[in-house]
């Protein structure tokens, strides 16, 4: 009497739960094998599992396992495709089947692999059963691509940040997230901290990415990451099987996808700004922390990048510090290879150029606190904001007039359509150009209107902070006291904080420094101060009277 087993399977975890497929094919195997006159071993079975490929199916592994020891000498199954749907992985295991001297029996087919045309039967009804799948397959990614086109459907993650719904058939808002977002933007751009000093706070508040972890990794891909200003496109990677590879598939291709932005294109840019930066900076070694203006400052004779240096060392242990262009130092062979001269800046004191841009940056403060009531009219002038208030808003007025255009030059686009000769991919590559052009002039017209209430918000601020300073200025002579005495990596950081760009340094016609040009991006940032002021480095307003609004300003 003959050792049979049965295999049975079913793909779906519905069919798996309800058992109708698997109680439907047991029964046939077991009716097949009393028939026969054979032994029922066992029934093998893998419940709510692919067939696409026999490694995933652990029931399959079981009963190959089983073969090799001969555990029995038939294996019957109901159909062809539920042993499998790959045409290779059936023909492989039927040879492996073979050597074990183990037959198999499809009792839907009545295949019989004792003979050559069974074998041959057995292989066109694989062929058939894998085109069968892969035809599936093709129709369901064209139908899946085409909703996805209309955005119908998200197939993936949507953005940290951002969750797809359902219902409104839009990607919107996650708002909790939305906050993290905003406030990892605030710590690189307002407070100046790196990738990972950005992931040890996140990770001391216990603050998760999704369900994981923030990483250095994770922080750089949201900073870099377009669609939080509204430029989200998918689908613009080639994949090799679940792997996605760097190269990129045709702009044809690519699918847009419409975001509430969480940030302007320029506060974005800046960002990219930072980041650029950040990569060219000197490794800090224990004799560069004392160069507060280390990776700040640019050449203004020759635009190098100016470096630390340090003279030889004294009997005391100390040694001279000094600020040099790199041009200026250059090898011969380095300057030819780049085709440079010899820079002429001179060193520079180290100490003489930070106290320079040091009083540059706080004379304002340093004004208020000391000066006259004259002098405290001039540094809180409030027409200046009234001026800037009125310069952005004529430029609004011309952002206003350049969006109207490219939104007529979009229609006219569309109505190419209709046109004899023009092309699908012409037309996706000048719309996709247009919707670019749209984003960036929005962008730029969400940031100015942002800089005007920002402005409004300094006027009011400078407003109370003015009349304020009138009578308190023995505690702003302590902050600007406090300032000084910081560390040379608090000093760095704050300054940092404060530019959008670097200093650019030149020298006069005696040869010492003659100017410093500060690009500021904000003379003073509420954000850093109060993280001086929480760290108890710098004197808070606060600690000698009641609270007052103006505090925040510093």
């Amino acid at each position: 009497m003959k050792r049979a087993v049965g295999y049975v399977r079913v793909s779906t975890k519905i069919q798996a739960t309800h058992g109708e497929s698997l109680r439907i094919q047991k029964k046939e195997i077991r009716k097949y094998i009393k028939r026969e006159k054979w032994k029922l071993v066992k029934i093998y079975a893998d419940e709510g599992v692919s067939g696409s490929s026999v490694e995933n199916r652990l029931g399959f592994q079981d009963l190959m396992e089983d073969a090799k020891k001969r555990k029995f000498d038939v294996i019957v199954i109901h159909k062809l495709s539920r042993f499998a749907r790959n045409a290779m992985d059936l023909l492989n295991k039927v040879d492996e089947l073979k050597k074990f001297k183990i037959e198999l029996v499809s009792i839907k087919e009545k295949i019989d692999l004792s003979n050559h045309y069974g074998v041959f039967m057995l292989t066109m009804l694989g062929a058939v059963a894998q085109l069968e799948r892969d035809v599936i397959f093709e129709q369901m990614s064209e139908n899946k691509l085409a909703r996805w086109q209309q955005n119908k459907i998200f197939v993936g993650k949507a953005p940290f940040g951002y969750y797809w719904d359902k219902k409104t058939k839009r990607i919107e808002i996650n708002q909790e997230e939305a906050k993290i977002y905003r406030r990892i933007v605030d710590m690189y751009i307002g407070l100046g901290l790196s990738f990972k000093d950005i992931v040890a706070r996140l990770k001391d508040e216990g603050v998760k990415c999704k369900n994981a972890p923030f990483s250095s990794a994770v922080i750089s891909y949201i900073l870099k990451n377009p669609a939080y200003y509204n430029n989200y496109y998918v689908n613009t990677r080639v994949y090799k099987g679940s792997r996605r590879t760097k190269e990129k598939k045709p702009a044809a291709e690519h699918i847009k996808f419409d975001l509430d932005p969480l940030i302007s294109k320029g506060k974005w840019d800046k960002i990219q700004k930072r980041t650029a930066f950040n990569k060219i900076k000197s490794k800090r070694s224990d004799a560069a922390k004392s160069y507060w203006l280390r990776d700040l400052l640019e050449c203004g004779e020759c635009g190098g990048r100016i470096k630390p240096r340090h003279g030889s060392k004294r009997k005391d242990g100390s040694f001279p510090r000094y600020y040099s262009c790199y041009w200026r130092q250059a090898s011969k062979r380095d300057l030819k290879t780049h085709e440079k001269t010899r820079c002429d800046l001179p060193f520079i004191k180290a100490d003489d150029l930070e106290d320079r841009i040091w009083y540059q940056i706080f004379s304002q403060l340093s004004m208020a606190g000391r000066g006259k009531k004259t002098d405290i009219e001039k540094v809180f002038d409030l027409k200046l904001y009234d001026k800037q208030i009125d310069d952005l808003k004529v430029k609004i007025d011309r952002f206003e007039n350049d969006l109207r255009k490219k939104e007529r030059a979009k229609k006219r686009i569309y109505s190419m359509l209709d046109e004899d000769g023009f092309s699908k991919d012409e037309f996706l590559g000048k719309a996709r150009e247009t919707e670019d052009k749209i984003i960036s002039i929005k962008g730029r017209l969400t940031e100015t209107k942002d800089q005007i209430e920002t402005i409004k918000e300094a006027r009011a601020s400078n407003s109370l902070l003015k009349r304020f300073l009138k009578n308190k200025r023995a505690l702003i002579d302590k902050v600007y006291r406090d300032l000084v005495a910081l560390s040379p990596e608090d000093k760095k950081q704050l300054v940092e904080s404060m530019l959008e760009d670097n200093i650019r340094i030149g020298i006069d016609f005696e040869g010492s420094i003659g100017w410093a040009d500060l690009p500021y991006r904000i003379m003073f940032n509420p954000l850093i101060f109060e993280e001086l002021m929480n760290q108890g480095k710098v004197f808070s307003l606060d600690q000698n009277g009641p609270h007052h609004p103006a505090a925040h300003q510093l």
